[in-house]
């Protein structure tokens, strides 16, 4: 949203954003013409005017850039996914994908993922609990990789932390292994590991904040659970585990989704189409030509 607003990267609840800023909550010194108000002024100024095309990775974001005061009258949205490549992400068989990594060959395997496990508003907190709550038959382990070292003293089921991995294999590998993928983020555009996940075959269980629910389909991709609700977002997992057959249906529709809209050569032909149309607009046939 940082483009949108007076500053902040995701505003939450606020919308002084649809106006002019200013008593920025954040701020430590808020005020009629604060560093927000500043910012979203030199924004809409400088936009004054031209002639915008405007592209989000969802349509959650896509309606935010509408209310926004800093985007001009006349400025044209779309949304285009951020692709992936289906050469990189698709579904490993997983009992060998367990092996390959020490899990367990049965009980249920629960994956997160963050660029940083120490990030609480990716939910890190809550997937701890989560799964702590699931009852002793799920036989439940904890799949996590991103850099540093989680919170201590909140998990009572075995982790295994697989580090900051770069390689796609690794990550295939990693997704495929999972029997559910949790995305338990505070606030998402959409969040590419969920699109990741359902490529390689896992269902997801995610908070329903943004634009998460484009991806993670309510009874047809994953679940979704009441924000930071770490009880509902167990009752979620728990509804997986005891339903492999349900597993297995959105597993499909998952992948089914992500070929559909999140293929990477789709993303590609949608700028191409954007950026002909905008010529041709803009310029005529020689720039349309160009």
């Amino acid at each position: 949203m940082q483009p949108l607003t007076g500053g902040c990267h995701h505003a939450f609840d606020c919308d002084r954003f649809t106006a002019d800023c200013g008593r920025c909550p954040i701020l430590g010194r808020p005020g009629d013409h604060d560093l927000s108000f500043r910012d979203h002024t030199i924004k809409r100024e400088a936009l004054a005017g031209r002639r915008l095309e405007v592209v989000t990775p969802s349509r959650w974001l896509e309606q935010l850039a509408r209310a926004s005061s800093v985007v001009p009258a006349g400025t044209s949205f779309h949304t285009i996914r951020n692709g992936i490549s289906l050469q990189d992400f698709f579904p490993l068989n997983k009992a060998a994908a367990r092996r390959e990594l020490g899990l367990p060959d049965d009980g249920l395997v629960v994956a997160y993922a963050a660029e940083s496990l120490r990030n609480e508003p990716k939910g890190i907190r809550e997937f701890l609990e989560a799964i702590s709550r699931l009852p002793e038959r799920c036989r439940v382990t904890g799949l996590l990789f991103g850099k540093d070292q989680p919170p201590e003293g909140i998990a009572t089921v075995p982790l295994v932390k697989l580090g900051f991995l770069t390689d796609p294999a690794e990550q295939r590998r990693a997704f495929s292994a999972a029997d559910i993928f949790a995305l338990p983020s505070h606030a998402e555009t959409i969040s590419q590991t969920a699109v990741e996940s359902l490529a390689c075959g896992t269902p997801v269980v995610a908070f329903e904040v943004g634009g998460v629910p484009e991806v993670v389909r309510h009874g047809e991709t994953g679940l979704l659970a009441r924000p930071r609700d770490a009880a509902d977002l167990a009752q979620a997992m728990l509804t997986l585990a005891d339903d492999p057959a349900l597993r297995s249906r959105m597993a499909a529709a998952g992948g089914a989704l992500v070929r559909e809209e999140f293929e990477v050569s789709g993303q590609v032909r949608r700028y191409r189409s954007l950026y002909e149309a905008s010529l041709s607009t803009a310029g005529g046939p020689e720039a349309s030509a160009a």
